[in-house]
């Protein structure tokens, strides 16, 4: 077996946090989750969908940015 070779952050103690995030047409989702893959928060925001004209529809990216930064 080889072994692994820890990370500076590791050396001090740190534990190592993942990010997860889906931006799909209804909303925004975000998962964070540790090393050990224990969740630590689970957020979600929604997009608004305008149908300006019959079989069209449009969003914001705007939107986009603002549910996930």
């Amino acid at each position: 077996m080889g072994r692994s070779i820890a990370t500076p952050l590791q050396l001090l103690g740190a534990t190592m946090y993942f990010l997860g995030i889906d931006t799909s047409t209804t909303s925004s989702k975000a998962l964070l989750i540790d090393e050990h893959g224990e969740v630590i928060a689970v957020a979600s925001n929604p997009h608004t969908l305008q149908t300006p004209r019959s079989l069209w529809s449009e969003q914001d990216p705007r939107e986009w940015w603002e549910a996930v930064a």
